[in-house]
């Protein structure tokens, strides 16, 4: 499949998001229109849409995924290592990029429990999945020996975690639950940013992207709570 087919398969999706997102906002204006407040949750389901939808055009965009294809300029193919690859957004950029001829690095923490990424692997010889641990620094160490020297063009922190909810509100902080949290979703994304510095470096396109989305937000917890305190 050419890119300007993976681009116009991204265009087609991303319209319908934003048309979803549309009408849901048209919705949220004529309550408001009626003098009647709209919730808090569907105030954010609106919210983390459209930073969803904007996260995806920057990556689409800016990693240079709807340039020519390698087979197509002749130039050797580009390489993307992607952290949490087994689901949602990272599993969707290892599609597009295996697609465009991109070489696609696939982590994730237990390649024998990701059926379609390892799916997505046999039907493509340009995408190999690869055990990362992004909170091990084990798991860090052992993936960065074992492409020590190898030039990767895009690095894109995709990886992230919600955690235990019951652990994240008011009168139930666990400290526990918080520590994995801010590793995972916050010091991670640094940590495996530096531990492929040289990698990205020694690149031609150099880019290091880092996806954030509702995984990144406190706010659901709350929802929750407050939704349950109330009923």
């Amino acid at each position: 499949m050419s890119t300007n087919c993976s681009r116009e398969t991204c265009s087609r999706w991303l319209q319908r998001w934003l048309r979803s997102v549309t009408r849901d906002l048209s919705a949220v204006c004529f309550v408001a229109q009626r003098s009647r407040l709209p919730s808090r949750e569907a105030l954010m389901k609106i919210i983390l849409r459209l930073i969803l939808a904007c996260s995806l055009c920057s990556v689409i965009t800016s990693s240079g995924a709807a340039q020519a294809t390698p087979a197509e300029s002749g130039q050797a193919s580009p390489v993307v290592l992607i952290t949490g690859s087994n689901r949602g957004i990272g599993l969707a950029l290892a599609k597009e990029y295996a697609k465009s001829g991109w070489r696609v690095i696939a982590t994730c923490r237990d390649p024998g429990k990701a059926s379609e990424l390892t799916s997505l692997a046999a039907a493509h010889p340009n995408v190999v999945v690869e055990a990362l641990d992004v909170a091990s620094e084990p798991s860090i160490a052992a993936l960065v020996a074992k492409y020590r020297g190898k030039p990767i063009d895009v690095l894109v922190n995709n990886a992230g975690t919600s955690g235990n909810y019951a652990g994240q509100v008011p009168g139930q902080f666990d400290e526990t639950a918080f520590t994995e949290i801010m590793r995972v979703n916050a010091f991670a994304p640094l940590r495996i940013s530096t531990a492929f510095l040289d990698n990205v470096s020694a690149s031609e396109q150099r880019k290091i992207i880092a996806i954030s989305s509702g995984r990144g937000s406190v706010s659901k917890p709350f929802l929750e709570r407050g939704r349950t305190s109330t009923t």
